[in-house]
């Protein structure tokens, strides 16, 4: 099964990944690179909110989305200017959290039909890198513990 546009779906040895693309035009204010904490990280030429990430029940979590988005609009709300950095081994990246309308709804659906054990996910926007790829975050406690960055040039790029 395949995706539509602005909808993707992949599988990596992270996991299976469905996906939102962004408009380029929500980013172009944002600078290049930033530095922090004495690196300099890189902004993504491509943006995207990762709606679901699982380990396993890849077929049945696609059909479920598909089934869904068919008479639910799944789509990009607004961003919270809540910005993090996310460490995992070597990888690094700064994102921001973002709110996507029926996100629960999404979910809800997908425990109900998949009958898995999984919770709602974050929604946020990887919008630098130290190192690619990006990291997958898949619960509210793990953002939560991830760090607020105060970078002057990302809240300016959002105002």
């Amino acid at each position: 099964m395949t995706l539509s546009a602005p909808f993707w779906s992949a599988q990596t040895d992270k996991g299976f990944f469905i996906s939102l693309d962004l408009d380029l035009s929500l980013f172009h204010k944002l600078p290049k690179t930033v530095s922090f904490e004495g690196k300099i990280f890189d902004k993504k030429d491509k943006f995207h909110i990762t709606l679901v990430h699982t380990k396993g029940y890849e077929e049945e979590v696609l059909k479920t989305f598909s089934d869904f988005i068919t008479d639910t609009p799944i789509e990009f709300g607004s961003f919270t200017n809540t910005f993090r950095k996310a460490t995992r081994g070597d990888e690094q990246t700064i994102l921001v959290e973002c709110t996507v309308p029926r996100i629960e709804m999404l979910f809800e659906k997908i425990r109900h039909s998949v009958d898995i054990q999984i919770s709602t996910q974050p929604t946020h926007v990887t919008l630098y890198l130290l190192t690619p790829p990006g990291i997958a975050i898949d619960s509210r406690e793990e953002m939560n513990n991830l760090p607020i960055v105060n970078i002057p040039e990302l809240i300016d790029a959002f105002l």
